[in-house]
């Protein structure tokens, strides 16, 4: 955290949990408009030889989902200092791209990854904002495509099974629903659930069998 703006950092964890380095700061956002610049509610994932981060960049009025592809070789760099006199711009530590190219407002992206490729989620913000999805190819670490697959749907999350399965579960209409994720689609929906009230987001991690999932 700056003086203006809050910003993402990394720290990697050993077998046993232990920190390896240090702490590693992943962007350096310039500040804009009446508050802060704030990089928010990071969803990270592992694809091959690549480190990616989705996340919510907040700069008023805008809140836009980007996602940052890093090499796991420069993950443990960080960025350098910024040398005195120099012109402040906003830097990251891998290469970015907007998620939400229509720029309409994001939150709570969840991001997994898995043999086929990764599969990002978020939430449009407020009544109507429709939940949505993106299907990304690791190597490159951009969207193949996007697009919102429900439109009243709220708090989207996905998880990815070992076998490289993709599923997803999110709220809609009082409800709890899941649905397959696949490289081309997402798939038609079950309800499993009912639910009451604004409740935070589901989780959901596969289970040890084929085809099994565990929500909450």
């Amino acid at each position: 955290v700056d003086n203006n703006s809050e910003d993402l950092f990394l720290r990697r964890l050993g077998p046993a949990l232990d920190p390896v380095g240090g702490v590693v700061r992943a962007t350096d956002m310039v500040p804009a408009g009446p508050s802060r610049t704030r990089v928010r509610t990071p969803s990270i994932a592992v694809a091959k030889s690549a480190l990616l981060v989705a996340y919510r960049l907040e700069r008023d009025p805008q809140r836009l989902i980007e996602q940052m592809h890093l090499p796991l070789a420069e993950a443990a760099k960080g960025l350098e200092p910024l040398k005195k006199g120099a012109r402040r711009v906003d830097r990251t530590l891998g290469e970015v791209v907007l998620v939400n190219t229509d720029r309409t407002k994001g939150e709570g992206p969840s991001l997994a990854c898995g043999r086929v490729g990764c599969f990002l989620t978020w939430n449009g913000e407020g009544a109507g904002g429709g939940a949505w999805a993106a299907f990304v190819e690791p190597t490159r670490g951009k969207p193949i495509w996007r697009r919102q697959f429900s439109r009243s749907g709220a708090h989207p999350a996905v998880a990815v099974s070992p076998s490289g399965q993709a599923q997803l579960v999110w709220y809609e209409g009082g409800k709890v629903l899941t649905a397959a994720f696949s490289r081309d689609t997402v798939g038609a929906p079950t309800r499993i659930a009912r639910i009451s009230g604004d409740q935070p987001p589901p989780s959901i991690v596969a289970g040890s069998r084929p085809g099994e999932w565990y929500l909450a």
